[in-house]
Parts: structure tokens; sequence; C-alpha cells
């Protein structure tokens, strides 16, 4: 489960995931949501609906929205909770490969947490949910659906993006010689801290 506490109405913000989850990002299923807890009146209201594995959430540094990841379809979603669009969400990226996290840096940037990149096969049956249904009943193992998702070989890779949503920098291991399958990346005192919820590890990446 992640969380967050809004400033504004001293809400949480959080979003539910479970241990099945690879077999929910292959899926596609768009049971997600993302719930609004408020602890004075003990309300819970949701706010998002029909997602497609929902995961992470980070306040971003002025307090005015949040993002969050969908890890299905990897998208870095915004939900603004300040000003002219508060209460509105929008895209604010498509990402690169299956992420895992985010976490907001001491500039107001976002790191996301990439488990692996996605394949032309993972691309396909995302564009077609009954194809891919259909796929993932037959008799195939689930570590070969895996592999086909992410290309034959575990890797990693984390980006940093803007508030505005822009792509600032990519660092990625595409032999998962070092790092694979990162599901946490936290920047601190010029360093990254990564690990998996998959491999035991944890790496630590000095920043320039």
């Amino acid at each position: 489960m992640s969380c967050l506490k809004s400033e504004v109405d001293n809400a949480r913000n959080f979003c539910i995931s479970t241990s099945e989850f690879l077999q929910l990002v292959f899926s596609g299923e768009d049971s997600g949501r993302v719930l609004k807890y408020n602890p004075n009146t003990k309300e819970t209201t949701v706010l998002f609906r029909n997602l497609q594995f929902p995961n992470g959430l980070s306040l971003s540094k002025d307090g005015s929205f949040f993002v969050f990841c969908e890890g299905s379809i990897g998208r870095l979603r915004k939900y603004w909770l300040k000003g002219e669009k508060a209460g509105t969400s929008e895209i604010m990226a498509v990402l690169p490969g299956f992420p895992d996290n985010v976490r907001t840096n001491e500039k107001g940037e976002f790191w996301v947490a990439i488990h692996c990149r996605r394949t032309v096969y993972a691309y396909f049956l995302a564009l077609y949910p009954k194809v891919r249904k259909l796929w993932l009943k037959l008799p195939i193992p689930a570590k070969i659906h895996y592999l086909m998702q992410i290309g034959g070989c575990v890797h990693a890779a984390v980006v940093k993006y803007s508030p505005e949503g822009k792509l600032l920098q990519i660092l990625e291991d595409r032999q998962g010689k070092v790092v694979k399958a990162v599901s946490e990346v936290e920047e601190k005192d010029g360093k990254l801290w990564m690990g998996s919820v998959l491999m035991p590890f944890v790496a630590v990446y000095q920043l320039d």
C-alpha cells in the first residue's frame, strides 16, 4: 500500500497493491483505485477508478498535486489538489517500461523506478485486451509470459521527470549486471538508493 498525507484537508490518499502483482500487471485488469481517507470524518472516497495496477504515490514539493504510477499501461499520472485544476487528473508522462514506485526529491523532481522495459509483445497485448486475456489462458508457464513481456532478460531502469512531466534523466542497466527489477528509488545527499521487491539487493548510485 502507498499512502501520502495532503496538506489541503489533512486527508490521506492511498492505493492498495497485492502480492499477486505480476499477474495483475500482465493481465491488464482495470480494477485499481486511488482512495482518499479523511481521518477527521472517517470517510473514504474514491478519486480514481478503472486503473491498471496503480502503485506509488508522491506529493509535489509545493503540495499542489500528487503523482502515481499505473503499472500495466506504463503511465505516470497527476492529480491536482489545489488551484483551478483541483479535483482533475491528467497523464503526466508515458513511461518506457513497467513502473513501480515514484519519489519526489528535494528539487521537486520525480524519480520513477522502472521494473523492466516493455517489449513490442507487451505493447501489442496492451492494445488488444481481449487477445491478452485469451493468450494468458493458454497453458504457458507464468515465467515464460514474464520473460516475453520484458524481453527475455531481467533488467531495470530509473527515470527522472520534472514537475511538468519533462524527461530529465534515464539510468539503465540493460543487461541487469548490477540492478534488476528495481521497485524503489530514493534520492538522498547526492546519491540514489535503489531496491527491489523481487531481488535481494540495495544499490547506491553517486549522482554528479
